[in-house]
């Protein structure tokens, strides 16, 4: 999937808590889509092999960038307040 702006954001300006937002939004949707997509035996067998709670399997989500561009320098997230908090979250 190729990201081409977050409600009023462009591609070059997405902050890092609107992109999580997106990621868990298409995280939920992707489950359903494949829920509605596997058979009765592809659900069963997932059933078996998570022991019978298929919907809280691992997911991993994996990001790529061409740059990263910080509003800040890596040593003034690290001010033991808000900045910091954020990040930890």
């Amino acid at each position: 999937m190729k990201i081409e702006a977050i409600m009023d954001h462009g591609a070059d300006n997405v902050s890092l808590d609107l992109l999580s937002r997106l990621m868990m939004d298409v995280q939920n949707d992707s489950t359903r889509i494949i829920d509605s997509l596997v058979s009765e035996y592809q659900r069963s067998m997932l059933d078996v092999v998570f022991y019978g709670d298929r919907s809280s399997r691992d997911k991993f989500n994996v990001i790529l960038s061409e740059m990263i561009n910080p509003k800040m320098s890596a040593e003034l997230y690290l001010d033991a307040g808000e900045h910091e908090s954020e990040l930890k979250q």
